[in-house]
């Protein structure tokens, strides 16, 4: 039901909106697409933020500059929550925003994307790196590591405070609102719904461990066995790496 309520309280915002921010894990650049979002925000300018940048496979971050070509080199970010150079990098580039735009009201920006992308993740970082020195402030919105934290659409979050436009400042300062996740109304490809459960962007329970952890292992294999060689050999028996995993590290009751 939040999701429903979530899609149609963002289109509501969306005339007082110059700036969408579409964050998707940069674990799963294609996955955390969401079409049906994409058409919601239409029309508005969009910058694409791709979180978790840190970690993406090698094969990930071979595909930044498509992803550049795709949407525009201005138009993408790839964003790491421990490196506050990318956080500066994009607290840069919404100050050059809301200098073009000029307005005395500020730039207000919305956060979108599926969930438990990094979104209030993202909005913190923005506004502890936006807070000038000396002066602390609470976080601005609930973060977790499970879908559905952010069941609302929140208040506009100041990331950057108002400034001199004669001294070349941002006038209104920046302002930035949080939103649930959004998910696809229906998703008829069943790996694209298991890469997302395993990255926590589906509810948990939705679809049994068994069957992530089958996927997972699939998946390791695949690429290299050697990634779980301290639990036990290659194996494409997924109870058989369970017990494994169990045994190494002190999960099984006796």
């Amino acid at each position: 039901g939040h999701h429903a309520a979530g899609a149609s309280k963002i289109k509501g915002l969306l005339s007082t909106i110059s700036l969408v921010l579409e964050c998707r894990d940069f674990r799963l650049p294609l996955s955390t697409h969401n079409p049906t979002l994409e058409r919601a925000v239409a029309g508005r300018e969009r910058l694409v933020v791709y979180t978790k940048s840190d970690l993406g496979a090698d094969s990930a971050r071979a595909a930044r500059p498509a992803l550049r070509r795709l949407y525009g080199p201005d138009r993408v970010l790839f964003w790491d929550k421990n490196r506050p150079a990318t956080t500066d990098a994009l607290l840069a580039r919404l100050r050059d925003m809301a200098r073009e735009q000029d307005s005395l009201t500020g730039l207000r920006a919305l956060v979108v994307g599926m969930p438990n992308v990094g979104k209030s993740t993202l909005l913190n970082a923005l506004r502890t790196a936006g807070t000038p020195p000396g002066q602390r402030r609470a976080k601005a919105a609930r973060t977790g590591d499970q879908a559905g934290v952010t069941r609302r659409v929140g208040t506009a979050v100041r990331v950057v405070d108002p400034e001199d436009r004669s001294a070349g400042g941002v006038a209104g300062g920046v302002y930035v609102l949080d939103t649930p996740g959004i998910f696809q109304p229906y998703v008829d490809d069943g790996v694209t719904m298991v890469k997302v459960a395993l990255a926590h962007g589906i509810k948990k329970g939705l679809i049994p461990d068994e069957i992530l952890a089958d996927y997972l292992l699939y998946r390791m294999n695949r690429w290299d066995p050697r990634l779980y060689a301290r639990y036990c050999e290659p194996t494409n028996d997924v109870n058989e790496f369970l017990d494994a995993v169990a045994r190494r590290d002190g999960k099984l009751k006796t």
